[in-house]
């Protein structure tokens, strides 16, 4: 007896079969979709993480890098960038970060210029090539007066550039470079890949030899400060009136900011901002943050036309612009997708359990329970559905290996995916096979309900 659900799937294969590729197609496209968003989120975070910059400073009011049109003089804005957050190890880094239509064997196409110096943030280093080397800098400290250096450049192994082998060449705004070095899994928002040459290539190709950069990044040197509260009237205090009598210099509001987002710490856990101290306690005040040093430099920089941002900020506003805004459209449609592979996997295990009225009036003609009954359909539909989940997880796992843009397949969201497919399925079954159960066995054998 315990077999006979199995023996009924082999008897209505045909059934089997339909109920498990609904099921298995629904959950592919479910996650077709939603890999697609994934693959574009990770698309636009990849480059902003990859360069190790925790400031972005670019043009007032322009948008940001990647986003508006900024362009600044480094002689006026390095000289002015001046914080004691900055770390002093790390120099301040042009950048210039373009749109460019370059020509692969005759053809045009898209790609991100991306020019550097080497050895400060915003580009690749030699250990992160898979293949090749970094092109040669320009001779001496930047300046617009350098002369220009050889034309070469290290590119995306993406799309039109997988066809370019190290020593072919390509051309951007004009100019002929030679490819010396590749980089893998670097590309921008829509399988764009990156052009990495030197700044003043870049400053030559897309903006006519201007001295102009796009933008400057540089590296934060956050501290963390240890106190511990003293006897007598430090002990009196509330958290809030405690870092401000420690950090004088911060403003209330900006006290509250670190007290609300955790990096004020009471005895190594967060705590509100009205909390009382008491003796002993430990207090540690995370201080130049990306974010803090970030409005300090901005508000600074309003007075000389600059906008300054977090790296986490200025992925936010990417993310924004490249991802959320334009893909509106497609975040409703994978809703309403969700909505629906719901009721339509719902749907067919309910429509695949009525359908055995008769097999289910001859079961409880020979004495099976109701209870029985019950259990057989929900191990029926229980295994269809792990079946077509799996087979919708795997095949769409496999084709995102060939798909023509790049996918990225969430593990937490395929975790849901599944739990939701099954307990849908599983609903569906079991009030079809209620349904079922509570007919006569007379008016069942008619396959009547």
């Amino acid at each position: 007896m315990h077999s006979v659900f199995l023996k009924d799937m082999a008897y209505r294969k045909a059934r089997v079969v339909l109920t498990t590729m609904g099921i298995f197609v629904l959950v592919a496209l479910v996650l077709l979709l939603g890999g697609i968003m994934n693959g574009l989120r990770w698309q636009a975070r990849r480059y902003f993480e990859f360069t190790g910059a925790d400031i972005w400073i670019a043009k007032q009011r322009s948008g940001g890098v990647a986003v508006g049109f900024s362009l600044l003089n480094p002689e006026y804005v390095i000289p002015s960038v001046r914080d004691p957050g900055i770390d002093p190890n790390v120099p301040i880094s042009p950048l210039i970060f373009a749109q460019a239509r370059p020509v692969v064997h005759g053809k045009e196409t898209k790609a991100v210029v991306v020019g550097y110096q080497i050895g400060q943030l915003g580009g690749a280093k030699q250990e992160q090539l898979s293949e090749g080397r970094l092109f040669k800098p320009s001779e001496g400290e930047y300046s617009p007066e350098q002369e220009l250096p050889p034309s070469e450049v290290v590119i995306s192994d993406i799309g039109a550039f997988k066809e370019l082998n190290i020593g072919e060449t390509t051309e951007v705004g004009g100019k002929t470079f030679r490819v010396v070095g590749k980089v893998t899994n670097l590309f921008f928002v829509f399988d764009t890949p990156f052009l990495f040459m030197d700044i003043r290539s870049a400053q030559d190709a897309v903006l006519l030899n201007s001295i102009y950069v796009n933008t400057f990044l540089a590296k934060v040197n956050t501290q963390t400060r240890h106190y511990v509260v003293s006897p007598g009237n430090e002990a009196k205090l509330t958290l809030e009136q405690f870092v401000s009598l420690k950090e004088r210099e911060l403003s209330q509001s900006l006290i509250q900011g670190l007290i609300n987002t955790g990096r004020v710490k009471l005895n190594g856990e967060r705590a509100k901002a009205k909390a009382r101290l008491r003796e002993n306690d430990k207090v540690e005040i995370v201080r130049n943050t990306p974010d803090e040093v970030a409005a300090r430099l901005d508000e600074f920089g309003k007075q000389l036309g600059l906008e300054v941002r977090s790296n986490q900020q200025t992925i936010a506003t990417i993310l924004e612009n490249y991802v959320n805004e334009p893909m509106k459209a497609v975040r409703f449609f994978q809703v309403m997708l969700w909505l629906v592979a719901g009721i339509v996997v719902g749907l067919i295990t309910y429509a695949t359990t009525l359908e055995k009225v008769q097999e289910i009036g001859v079961l409880k003609a020979i004495g099976a329970s109701s209870s029985y009954v019950m259990s057989m359909t929900l191990k029926q539909i229980a295994l269809m559905s792990i079946i077509g989940l799996v087979l919708g997880i795997g095949l769409i796992s496999l084709a995102v290996q060939v798909f023509p843009i790049f996918v990225l397949i969430s593990v937490p969201e395929t975790i849901a995916l599944s739990i939701m497919g099954l307990v849908v399925c599983c609903l569906g079954g079991c009030l079809a096979a209620w349904k079922a159960v509570s007919v006569d066995p007379m008016i069942a054998f008619r396959g009547e309900i």
